[in-house]
């Protein structure tokens, strides 16, 4: 992989808070690290695989607040 995890693990932090204003630390913990290891991209990730674990994030990108 080009980037590390925790590179790859700040990439989604600034999208989420660049979006919502929110971090990957302030939501539920969603499977980042299987994320990673199976090549989804950060965007991917942010916007369509956490908002499954996390009520929040998933109401704040359908609109719902």
């Amino acid at each position: 992989m080009s980037q590390t995890y925790k590179q790859w693990c700040a990439k989604v932090d600034a999208l989420l808070h660049a979006k919502v204003g929110v971090g990957m630390n302030d939501l539920a913990d969603g499977p980042s690290r299987d994320a990673y290891d199976d090549g989804l991209t950060p965007r991917d990730y942010a916007f369509g695989t956490l908002p499954e674990y996390d009520d929040l994030l998933g109401s704040f990108l359908s609109g719902g607040f």
